[in-house]
């Protein structure tokens, strides 16, 4: 770069372009970012030859090389040989610059994007937890509703087949559990007897207990 007396031309349409495309920023934005005026930037494409410490903010601003926007003269647009490989012509230095330039912008969109989509995976998580909450509410409701239409014999019936499906219980149980859920004892035992549910005792004394159980035959 040149001696800090001299002042640095800068490569305004790149500088442009990293504004826009990479900072994401507006030339004003970023003029009142370094502490000028909001149309420095633009009044560069006049004259864009600036003093060396500005040239120096503007490369900090940007995070980038103290090289990356300062204009080459003629005079050293040789052509550059890279130690131990070919020599490399003024324009393929360019295009490398510039495959450079778009390989960083690249980058720091696709971080915006995965930002971007972590946040909308955490709401759409938030989204699929409340469904799922509102299906089992729904759930509950359409049970509720379901019970409600039922008839107080449907319902001792059904009480009855879910209370013996894994077989024989103890006829207490099955009645103050029936009591508990508001069905009625006259027709939990007509139920009982129009499916053939047998009643049977076991055991003597103290330790006798009576059970409820299907007959062979019975409507299970």
């Amino acid at each position: 770069m040149n001696s800090k007396a001299d002042p640095v031309e800068i490569d305004h349409d790149k500088l442009c372009r990293y504004i826009r495309d990479t900072l994401r920023m507006t030339l004003i934005e970023f003029s009142y970012s370094i502490g000028k005026s909001k149309s420095y930037i633009s009044g560069l494409a006049q004259n864009p030859r600036v003093p060396v410490p500005v040239y120096n903010l503007i490369c900090e601003r940007c995070r980038v090389p103290f090289s990356f926007f300062e204009v080459v003269p003629d005079k050293q647009m040789k052509v550059t040989k890279v130690e131990n490989g070919p020599a490399l012509s003024p324009e393929l230095l360019l295009m490398l610059k510039s495959l450079s330039d778009s390989m960083i912008a690249i980058e720091k969109r696709l971080s915006a994007m995965d930002t971007v989509i972590e946040a909308v995976g955490g709401e759409v998580s938030k989204v699929l937890q409340k469904c799922s909450a509102n299906t089992l509410q729904i759930e509950r409701v359409r049970d509720a509703l379901d019970k409600l239409s039922m008839s107080d014999y449907d319902r001792a019936e059904t009480y009855l087949k879910a209370s013996l499906a894994d077989g024989d219980r103890i006829a207490s149980d099955i009645l103050a559990n029936a009591e508990a859920e508001g069905i009625k004892t006259a027709e939990l035992m007509k139920a009982k007897n129009r499916m053939g549910i047998r009643a049977y005792t076991t055991g003597y004394g103290k330790s006798q207990k009576k059970w409820w159980g299907y007959k062979e035959g019975g409507i299970k």
